[in-house]
């Protein structure tokens, strides 16, 4: 995931890149290279590709935390049963007014 993460700090300097390519391309519009526009496309991919560099170990960490508190054996206490069978009715019995 460390490697993930610093991977991810380079999409702003693809985004860069590929905004400064794509403006020389603007600066001439009827006659620039071909190559700029291969450029281009190459640099967004990677400046997308560090958004999933970033992103992806998030949901795959999210996933594996509540797979492992759903295959883990319940603790006994209250808060065992919150995360993922969470009764209503049990809630009500837990916090309903007590009346003396």
């Amino acid at each position: 995931m460390i490697v993930c993460a610093l991977l991810s700090v380079l999409a702003p300097v693809a985004d860069a890149l590929e905004n400064g390519v794509t403006d020389v391309m603007l600066a001439a519009i009827r006659n620039f290279h071909d190559d700029l526009a291969y450029l281009s496309s190459s640099l967004s991919v990677r400046k997308f590709a560090m958004f999933v560099f970033a992103y992806a170990p998030i949901i795959v960490g999210a996933l594996v935390a509540c797979l492992r508190v759903r295959l883990l054996p319940a603790q006994p206490g209250p808060e065992s049963s919150v995360c993922f069978s969470f009764s209503p009715k049990r809630f009500y019995d837990r916090y309903r007014p007590r009346i003396a």
